[in-house]
This record gives structure tokens, C-alpha cells and sequence, in this order.
């Protein structure tokens, strides 16, 4: 008996808040696509956190970073709190496909 399967992908929650990151600074203005660039471009060669970079070059000032410090903890509470979440949901569609075995048995 064949059961129909689903392909899951599950993103790195570190690549995610990145990316919500970076949409959330050009969404408010506090960055604009250029500097983001710029950033993203010297944040790859020294391996650091994107906002220390901005910080850094300047773009962004000590609050803003604070501020931004702050958002990017609770976004990586947040994305962490749906992988445990999303991992429990496989748990037990997993139990519900093996059910229906184990019950004719």
C-alpha cells in the first residue's frame, strides 16, 4: 500500500531572518538598495553580521542599531519558534500515515 508523499523544504531560520532583515530595512527606509548591496558585498568577504557592517559603513546610527538588535532577536525567536513548530507537524503527519498500517497489522 502507497501512501502519497509530500516534498518538504525547510529554510535555515539564520538565512530567513536575513532576508526578513534585509526586507525589513528597505521596506522602513533606513537603508536604501544600494548601501544594501554595498553591504551585503563586504559582509560576505569578512563572514560578520550584516548590521555590524552597516554600522560599520555608517548607514545605519547606534539607536537604529539598537533598535534593529532587538527586532532581529525577537524575528530569530520567532522563525526558531516555527521550525519546532513545522517539525511537530511532520512528527504527526508521520504518525498518521503509519496509523492506518499498524491498525491492520
Amino acid at each position: 500500500m502507497s501512501y502519497p508523499f509530500s516534498t518538504f523544504t525547510i529554510e535555515s531560520p539564520v538565512e530567513s531572518t536575513q532576508e526578513a532583515l534585509e526586507g525589513y530595512l528597505l521596506e522602513s527606509a533606513l537603508v536604501d538598495l544600494e548601501q544594501l548591496t554595498l553591504a551585503k558585498k563586504i559582509q560576505a568577504r569578512q563572514e560578520g553580521p550584516l548590521l555590524m557592517v552597516l554600522l560599520q559603513l555608517s548607514f545605519i546610527d547606534l539607536q537604529q542599531f539598537n533598535r534593529l538588535l532587538d527586532w532581529n532577536v525577537s524575528s530569530k525567536f520567532l522563525a526558531a519558534n516555527q521550525s519546532e513548530q513545522t517539525a511537530d507537524r511532520y512528527a504527526q503527519a508521520a504518525e498518521w500515515r503509519e496509523w492506518p498500517e499498524a491498525a491492520i497489522g
